[in-house]
């Protein structure tokens, strides 16, 4: 039992490191080339609106081009 929230625990931390590390690499991204953000807010369609009337298959595909532009606002947000 106890081995096994060990590993749980260590996974857990692992995992967490790795969020952290990754997070700060996006944060170092938006420091040093904000360009590079401006041009994935362009691509994924954050200043525009998905729905495209009468396509909903073109409206999911740009949904998800959304979503990407959603975690790297998450991902470079400060932390609280």
């Amino acid at each position: 039992m106890m081995a096994g929230l060990i590993d749980w625990l260590r996974g857990t931390i692992s995992r967490r490191s790795r969020r952290l590390a990754t997070v700060s690499s996006y944060a170092e991204l938006a420091e040093k080339h904000p360009e590079v953000l401006a041009d994935l807010a362009r691509f994924c369609g954050a200043y525009s609106t998905t729905l495209v009337p009468g396509q909903p298959d073109l409206s999911a595909f740009n949904e998800g081009k959304r979503a990407v532009w959603l975690h790297i606002l998450d991902m470079t947000k400060p932390s609280d």
